[in-house]
């Protein structure tokens, strides 16, 4: 079991929707949003961002600015887009490096209960990106030139001007951000397009890690709107073009509105389909470890943890991965005669050595069992045998991630109850040796007589490498 954690959903719309969308790319456990720099309820305590999540050794801090941009005749449009800029641009700018220097000077960050956040990082190695979401310039950006298509700011970095977020020079309505120490503005339209279409954490990491490249190497960088810069990299298979002999890159309006008619954008998301049962999956396991619910064998807010490995997973290994997982459950529910079912699947990311042993197990009592607590560690027991024993078939494998989901079937009074748990762990193998293999050959024929199970599973699994 894991601590129960309370947190935010934001504290208006905007926020909101922003901590909706993160919690969907970077998942429950590691996103948050209105942390606090100091514990709520004392003297100095003050909100860190709007939105944080930390995963591995990466930090994305979100601030989110509404101010409706409403050009005055008297003033001018340029006079009032540079006012625009100064209290929506440039003040979150500074929120961004002061928030940056927070976390670089040791500060610790808070949930409102008063409890620190539960995800730790290492100072020495963290990677810190900064976003801002500035609301409310969308109905301008549309009037001021027929060429926008959806109302986003555009985008310029560049070396060869004056290197400063409060540059005036630029036009209206796109923003110019300095080239060190780089940060990211979306808008009221690309930001759930960038936060759905990398809805992942690999894949959202990737994108902003290699745009941070390009900003650092190159002169320059100009885009019509964040989506349209996307786009560019999504038809160029998740890379920014090779630039050896150009001083930059500039993506002009109009890429995204061409990108999504295209068939390699609908090729995309009809493979995608399947993949969204290991988010489900994920989802599922997060709220029940948020709750303090889930069954395992780790700290679910380590990176040593089964849902952390899974979570590692980008857009197309979670493809791969649902497929078989899919498919298992569908035969498995169909054939009643079968108690269990293990199915052994090697992680399709080309970094690690790990597979995840898939455990489906139903338990038949004739009058109700045990307590759901007691019956919970049984399956906890059953899940890390089943890792167990699957171990010599995955030689090379120094870490196995076991998902199991149980089916309890029992009949009170004369009605049938079901009920069913699901439980995940990470299973260390760097030091496997013949002792630990003959362990859990033991173990695996005690379950019979221990827990009162109708079968063995050694003798029913059927593995399928992958």
């Amino acid at each position: 079991m894991s601590m129960k954690i309370e947190k935010s959903a934001g504290v208006n719309e905007s926020e909101n929707i922003l901590s909706e969308l993160c919690d969907r790319t970077f998942l429950k456990i590691w996103n948050y949003a209105n942390p606090y720099k100091n514990k709520p309820g004392g003297k100095t305590h003050a909100e860190f961002c709007d939105n944080v999540a930390i995963f591995e050794n990466h930090i994305f801090i979100f601030f989110v600015r509404n101010k409706k941009f409403t050009p005055n005749s008297k003033f001018g449009l340029k006079v009032e887009w540079n006012r625009f800029h100064k209290e929506v641009i440039e003040q979150q700018i500074r929120a961004c490096y002061g928030a940056e220097r927070y976390i670089k000077n040791g500060g610790k960050l808070y949930l409102r209960s008063g409890e620190e956040l539960p995800i730790k990082y290492d100072l020495d190695e963290i990677n810190i990106h900064k976003i801002i979401i500035a609301h409310g310039v969308e109905d301008a950006c549309l009037n001021f030139s027929e060429e926008n298509i959806y109302g986003s700011l555009a985008i310029s970095y560049n070396k060869l001007v004056d290197d400063k977020f409060s540059d005036k020079s630029a036009p209206p309505f796109c923003v110019r951000l300095p080239s060190e120490n780089p940060i990211h503005v979306f808008d009221s339209h690309n930001l759930e397009i960038m936060l759905k279409e990398l809805d992942t954490f690999h894949d959202f990491k990737n994108y902003i890690v290699q745009k941070e490249k390009i900003i650092s190497e190159k002169v320059c960088l100009i885009y019509g709107g964040e989506e349209d810069l996307l786009a560019h990299y999504l038809l160029n298979n998740t890379h920014f073009v090779d630039m050896k002999n150009d001083t930059g890159l500039c993506v002009a309006q109009g890429w995204w509105h061409e990108f999504v008619k295209s068939s390699k954008y609908q090729a995309i998301k009809e493979k995608n389909k399947i993949s969204y049962f290991w988010d489900e999956l994920i989802n599922e396991l997060c709220a029940s470890a948020l709750k303090g619910e889930l069954l395992g064998n780790a700290n679910f807010f380590t990176k040593d943890n089964g849902i952390y490995e899974m979570a590692s997973e980008p857009r197309v290994a979670r493809r791969i991965l649902s497929e078989k997982m899919v498919g298992a459950i569908e035969k498995f529910q169909n054939d009643t005669t079968k108690y269990h079912v293990i199915i052994a699947l090697n992680s399709p990311r080309t970094n690690v050595s790990l597979s995840y042993v898939f455990l489906q197990y139903r338990m038949k009592f004739e009058e109700k069992p045990h307590s759901e607590e007691e019956i919970g560690s049984a399956c906890s027991e059953i899940l890390e045998i089943a890792c167990g024993v699957t171990k010599p078939l995955l030689p090379k494998d120094e870490k196995i991630v076991g998902i199991g989901m149980f089916t309890v079937e029992y009949h009170l009074d004369t009605t049938k109850q079901v009920y069913t748990t699901k439980s995940v762990l990470l299973m260390d193998c760097s030091s496997w040796n013949k002792e630990r293999e003959e362990y859990y050959n033991e173990k695996n024929k005690s379950i019979l007589c221990k827990f009162g199970f109708s079968v063995n599973p050694s003798n029913q699994s059927r593995r399928q490498p992958l």
